[in-house]
C-alpha cells in the first residue's frame, strides 16, 4: 500500500456505513479513483467540503494494489465550481456524468482530464444561453478522445454530402445511399448536423469566446447520446439528458 498524491475532480460520493463515504474522483494521474473517506459523514469530518461534486481537489491517498477501493487520507480544495444557478449546475453535472459512465478506471488520460477541467471552468462563467454549446462541445471532444468521434460535416460512410440522416453505427451523418441497409438511422436536421460539425472543429480552449446559443441543441444532445449508445457497451443513456432538455435554451 503506497501513499501518493494527485489532483482530481470530485464526480460523486455515496454513503458507506454510518460515518464514512466512498468518493468517485477523476484524477489526472490515475483516471477514475474510488476511495474510502473514513469519518466523512461524522459531525467532525476531517474532509470538510472537500468531497463536494464539482470541486477540484488535491488528494493524499493510500493506493492498494489489486483492490477496488483506495483509502483517502487528506483532501484539499483547489477550486469549487458549484453554483446556485440550476441550469449552470445541471450542465456541469452532465460533464461529471459523462466521465462517470463512459471512462474506465484503467484509462488515465491527461488530455481528457484537462478537457473536463476546462469545460467545468467555462460552464461556470459563460452566458446561460450558451451552456448547451459548451456541454455539446465537451461531449464531442471527449468522445473523440475515447475513440468514438462523430462525423457530421460529411457522410461518415463515403464522404459525400449528408442527406438529413444520422447512422450511429457508421459514425455520424450519412448520405441517402449509405443510409440504405443501416440497422439504425435517425432523421437529423441540417441545422443540427451543421452545429455538431462546427462544435467538433472548435478548439476547446476557444469555447468561452466561441460558444453561442443553439436553436437545435436538444436534437443535437439526442444525436450524441444515440451515437454513444451504439458504441459503448452497457451504456443506456444519460440520466441528465431529460433534465437538460427541459431547461430553457436546450429544447429542440
Amino acid at each position: 500500500m503506497a501513499l501518493t498524491r494527485c489532483e482530481a475532480v470530485v464526480i460523486r460520493t455515496y454513503p458507506l456505513g454510518d460515518t464514512s463515504r466512498i468518493a468517485v474522483l477523476y484524477s489526472r494521474e490515475f483516471g477514475l479513483v474510488r476511495g474510502v473517506a473514513k469519518g466523512a459523514r461524522g459531525p467532525k469530518s476531517p474532509f470538510g467540503a472537500g468531497l463536494e461534486p464539482l470541486s477540484v481537489v488535491e488528494v493524499v491517498l493510500y493506493r492498494k494494489d489489486g483492490r477496488d477501493l483506495d483509502l483517502l487520507a487528506k483532501v484539499d480544495v483547489i477550486a469549487d465550481w458549484r453554483s446556485p444557478d440550476l441550469a449552470r449546475v445541471s450542465h456541469a453535472q452532465a460533464v461529471l456524468e459523462f466521465v462517470d459512465r463512459l471512462v474506465h478506471e484503467v484509462e488515465p488520460d491527461p488530455r481528457l482530464y484537462a478537457l473536463v477541467k476546462h469545460a467545468l471552468s467555462v460552464l461556470a462563467v459563460v452566458p446561460e444561453d450558451t451552456l448547451p454549446a459548451v456541454t455539446l462541445a465537451f461531449q464531442l471532444h471527449a468522445s473523440a478522445l475515447l475513440g468514438y468521434a462523430i462525423e457530421c460535416a460529411r457522410c461518415a460512410g463515403c464522404g459525400a454530402e449528408p442527406a438529413g440522416r444520422f447512422a450511429p453505427t457508421t459514425g455520424g451523418a450519412v448520405c441517402a445511399r449509405c443510409a440504405e441497409g443501416e440497422p439504425m438511422v435517425a432523421l437529423a436536421s441540417a441545422g443540427a448536423l451543421a452545429g455538431l460539425a462546427l462544435l467538433a472543429q472548435t478548439p476547446i480552449d476557444a469555447l468561452d469566446t466561441a460558444a453561442r446559443a443553439l436553436p437545435r441543441a436538444g436534437e443535437m444532445l439526442r444525436l450524441v447520446e444515440l451515437h454513444l449508445k451504439s458504441h459503448v457497451m452497457k451504456f443506456n443513456g444519460f440520466r441528465s439528458l431529460a433534465f437538460l432538455l427541459s431547461i430553457e435554451g436546450a429544447a429542440a
